[in-house]
């Protein structure tokens, strides 16, 4: 999908379920954490499903896992480092291993700290297609946000080890 017609679809989606033009089926998963809607009168069609990850360790996290109908998964930030083995079996059983995009929202670790661990520990356990973050340079970080000056160049290492593309 286009950038554009992504954007273009997001923006128009609440305002089609807002007016009511559409009317969306949705299914709450407890065992994975799922949400699925349909917007299909069909009840076959693919639907698109959202997984929010539970977090494995004491630590506050934030993960999202997406999987469009057309079958595209794009994760949100991820968790911890302690939540790497859950968020990889999550996306072996439902997504078969493949992620089409990896959103960084911001360089904490309980958002980044899943895809260092998975780069650390096993970089083929996935198929990462494309990872997208904007995260500033290690010396900014180093001088403003010194306190978690392990964990960012943790992060920076372990972005060395990823062989899909940046962006």
């Amino acid at each position: 999908m286009e950038r554009r017609t992504f954007l273009a679809l997001g923006l128009a989606s609440p305002l089609a379920l807002k007016s009511g033009l559409v009317s969306p089926k949705w299914a709450f998963s407890a065992e994975d954490n799922a949400i699925e809607v349909s917007f299909a009168a069909d009840p076959s069609a693919p639907k698109v499903t959202l997984w929010q990850t539970p977090r494995q360790t004491g630590s506050q996290m934030m993960g999202y896992v997406f999987r469009t109908a057309t079958g595209e998964t794009v994760v949100f930030d991820g968790g911890t480092f302690g939540d790497a083995d859950y968020l990889t079996a999550l996306l072996k059983k439902h997504c078969g291993g493949k992620v089409d995009a990896w959103i960084m929202s911001h360089i904490h670790s309980d958002h980044f700290g899943a895809f260092c661990r998975i780069m650390e520990t096993n970089p083929d356990a996935l198929d990462i297609k494309k990872l997208y973050f904007n995260f500033p340079e290690q010396s900014w970080l180093d001088k403003y946000e010194a306190y978690c000056k392990g964990e960012t160049a943790r992060f920076f290492a372990a972005h060395k080890r990823f062989k899909g593309e940046t962006i």
